[in-house]
């Protein structure tokens, strides 16, 4: 079997499941892959069907046509104002005014995070993969989460600030805009040459 052979499976539905996947379906978006072909895809097998499977598999094997080897300088500046934006003190008000909301509705949780991590149903070591449908605490919680967050403003207010510092760091420019731009330049030749069927195929 060889890369262009694992086509991934359009799922049924987008909530739809298949087992021995790995991922959960609500995380894996509209395609799926099972059995052999998630094997190839992920390169945890170095032979299928008498033939090498690349090092990292197919998956690999794609990133290393088309994307640069390097890290993408857009990615960092986006750590750069999430940090930045993280230590606003904007950011612990609207934290402050949700954890006011949840309390008037019976939780005690400092920050919107801590809802999502309580232990009783956070993505552990021990729990890798939760069951999809969630316990009636979880869903409760959750639903006052999502109603807290919008009744004390926090995603307005959270998307006010994240913005905020993304502009600056747009803003300032130099030269790790320019290496942005060098980036993406680099990601278009890339797939174009792909596109244009101009590679050279290591498996």
């Amino acid at each position: 079997m060889t890369c262009p052979a694992v086509i991934p499976t359009p799922a049924t539905s987008a909530g739809s499941d298949e087992p021995g996947t790995g991922y959960p379906a609500r995380f894996r978006g509209e395609y799926v892959v099972t059995g052999d072909a998630e094997a190839v895809y992920l390169g945890t097998v170095e032979r299928h069907g008498g033939r090498a499977v690349p090092a990292g598999g197919c998956r690999q094997a794609a990133r290393d046509l088309l994307l640069p080897p390097r890290k993408d300088p857009l990615f960092v500046l986006a750590q750069e104002a999430a940090g930045t934006a993280g230590r606003d003190p904007r950011i612990a008000d609207a934290d402050g005014r949700w954890a006011g909301c949840m309390r008037e509705k019976g939780y005690a949780y400092p920050r919107p995070d801590a809802a999502v991590g309580d232990p009783r149903w956070a993505v552990t070591a021990a729990v890798e993969d939760p069951p999809e449908d969630g316990g009636p605490a979880e869903l409760a919680t959750a639903a006052g989460d999502h109603e807290c967050r919008e009744e004390s403003g926090w995603y307005d207010r959270r998307h006010e600030v994240y913005a905020d510092h993304q502009n600056r760091v747009i803003a300032a420019g130099g030269p790790a805009m320019a290496d942005v731009r060098a980036y993406t330049t680099e990601l278009e030749a890339a797939a174009a040459k792909v596109l244009a069927g101009d590679y050279t195929r290591t498996w």
